[in-house]
């Protein structure tokens, strides 16, 4: 079990900051982030600097891991992709189960990613809210039992309020905006919030 665990959103997504964007997109529904959400990454991972992480988990859209890769180089550390981190697959977003960043691409632009990880949960679209949040305690179940000491997931807003509804027992008293982290503790069996969503950059 981690001793400590940051959920981060990932930073301004481009249809965001251009929703002409989607329009000709050659993936819809895997934007890449915008010049604010790119200096948003970069002050995370300034952030970061004076943490200790010991495992640096993401989410396999496009938008996450750039929002990972300069934590990841900063503190020289893996990437681990896992997709049951990723985006709820709502038929009412999306017209069909996204299309993401081809693992070609992933690995020819993200060199920090773990090549020996593999995912633990597989989604499938469509999801529910309930299969959502099946999905993200089943993830943390594969993996909090083997995996100790400090992390780090980098997903999206419900991948941070749903698995902190599930460690705590409550919501959280805000919303995670883009770019934002939340830190979480453990201690003597007990989950606890240490710090509300901030927006880091």
């Amino acid at each position: 079990m981690p001793q400590t665990l940051w959920l981060l959103r990932h930073g301004h997504r481009q249809d965001f900051a251009d929703p002409d964007w989607f329009l000709s997109a050659p993936r819809r529904y895997d934007p890449p982030l915008s010049d604010l959400g790119l200096k948003q990454a970069q002050e995370l991972a300034a952030y970061f600097q004076s943490e200790t992480v010991d495992h640096l988990f993401c989410s396999p859209f496009l938008r996450t891991l750039q929002t990972a890769a300069p934590i990841a180089e900063g503190l020289g550390l893996k990437i681990k992709v896992e997709a049951g981190w990723g985006e709820w697959l709502n038929p009412d977003w999306m017209s069909e189960a996204p299309e993401t960043i081809s693992w070609e691409e992933i690995l020819a632009e993200f060199p920090q990613v773990d090549l020996s990880y593999q995912s633990q949960v597989a989604p499938q679209y469509p999801e529910t809210e309930t299969d959502l949040q099946r999905r993200l305690e089943t993830t943390w179940l594969a993996l909090a039992e083997d995996l100790t000491a400090a992390w780090v997931v980098v997903g999206h807003s419900l991948t941070v309020t749903v698995l902190t509804r599930f460690l705590l027992g409550q919501d959280l008293p805000s919303a995670p905006a883009m770019g934002s982290a939340t830190s979480l503790t453990y201690r003597k069996g007990v989950w606890r919030l240490r710090e509300t969503p901030q927006e880091i950059g």
